[in-house]
């Protein structure tokens, strides 16, 4: 049988916000949220189909927290170069940010495990997770 095929798509922990709550990323975590869930569907259609299971194809979604880039670098005054900028060793330390190298091995990982999300650290889920107790609360009281 031959090794596993994977599929990253480059999501966020943003992709978990929702669109109620009061950030200036919400068109970027909605964004990414669509790509989270485009992963997935296809995840699931893959593992579903004859053909997915056939060839072994893994999907995986990364959802890295803050991650300095060219982007932010490229863009000196938007949003997302201010949060880039507060990036300190202390933050890479406790996995309150992350860096392009250890993205791409923790998306490896996870692809090579077969498990749907890729995070950075254990920081990340976390806010992942209080994110979608956030949205319960919403839904459950504000709606």
């Amino acid at each position: 049988r031959p090794p596993p095929v994977g599929v990253v798509n480059v999501a966020s922990v943003a992709s978990h916000l929702t669109p109620s709550m009061e950030s200036k990323f919400n068109m970027y975590g909605a964004v990414k949220g669509a790509v989270a869930a485009f992963s997935t569907a296809l995840r699931r259609n893959l593992l579903e189909g004859s053909v997915g299971k056939a060839c072994g194809i893994h999907v995986t979604a990364a959802c890295p927290g803050s991650v300095p880039t060219a982007l932010a670098r490229d863009a000196p005054r938007s949003a997302l170069a201010q949060a880039h900028a507060a990036v300190t060793p202390d933050a890479l330390k406790w996995g309150l940010a992350s860096t392009p190298e250890w993205t791409a091995e923790a998306a490896w990982r996870a692809v090579s495990a077969n498990r749907p999300y890729a995070f950075n650290s254990r920081m990340d889920k976390l806010i992942a997770v209080v994110m979608h107790l956030f949205t319960l609360l919403h839904v459950l009281f504000y709606s």
